[in-house]
């Protein structure tokens, strides 16, 4: 049987049209979906199916949440030391008198910049008696401080047991931010109820670590 020439004719039309949706499909599937393919002009969770977005599809300025990436290399610190490459070793401790505010640790000279600040340690009070023997409590407190301006401080109240050794944690993470170069230092301060009392009144151990900040947002 020999088909006419319309109809010829009309199946290579369908076959055409049947080939521009095809590739109409296509093109729609792999081009990146916006809100203003959506009715409402906005992309929700309702609108997602669970796997259909990866990470290529995402600028990386295109989410944002509260974060601080830190540089390779920290500055770590400790007694009398600046931009040290090594821990300090907490066990050697800073002789702290009755109400003198004493520095503990400090990172010097440092660039403008953001950083990590991280203090981590302890206060070791000594007992403090009269000469009739009678025992006085004693109270600690500690300063983070950047460009000799106080960014964070803890307190710590009287030592629950005078007559024995008053040994509070001290823990302080701040990030700041050095508009002009200088110094983060860590200072603290045992003060003894004892009047006119001026002698030794502990030991801090406390380590001082400055992580440089190479970007950061509050989300």
């Amino acid at each position: 049987m020999v088909k006419s020439r319309r109809s010829v004719i009309l199946i290579a039309a369908g076959a055409a049209v049947l080939i521009a949706v095809t590739s109409a499909s296509s093109a729609v599937a792999t081009r990146m979906i916006t809100g203003a393919d959506i009715q409402n002009h906005t992309i929700t969770g309702k609108d997602l199916k669970a796997g259909t977005i990866a990470l290529e599809h995402l600028d990386r300025t295109s989410v944002r949440a509260g974060h601080v990436h830190h540089s390779r290399e920290a500055f770590v610190v400790g007694r009398g030391a600046s931009k040290s490459k090594v821990t300090r070793d907490s066990n050697s401790s800073v002789r702290l008198n009755n109400f003198a505010m004493t520095r503990i640790a400090a990172v010097t000279s440092l660039p403008v910049g953001t950083y990590t600040v991280v203090v981590g340690g302890s206060v070791q009070t000594t007992v403090v008696m009269d000469q009739s023997k009678k025992y006085y409590p004693s109270s600690v407190w500690c300063t983070l401080n950047a460009l000799g301006t106080q960014v964070a401080m803890q307190g710590y109240g009287s030592s629950p047991n005078a007559a024995t050794n008053y040994n509070p944690t001290v823990a302080m993470t701040r990030v700041v931010t050095l508009t002009s170069p200088g110094d983060i230092s860590v200072a603290c301060e045992i003060a003894s109820s004892l009047s006119g009392y001026n002698g030794t009144a502990g030991n801090a151990l406390i380590d001082l670590v400055a992580f440089p900040a190479t970007s950061s947002s509050e989300g």
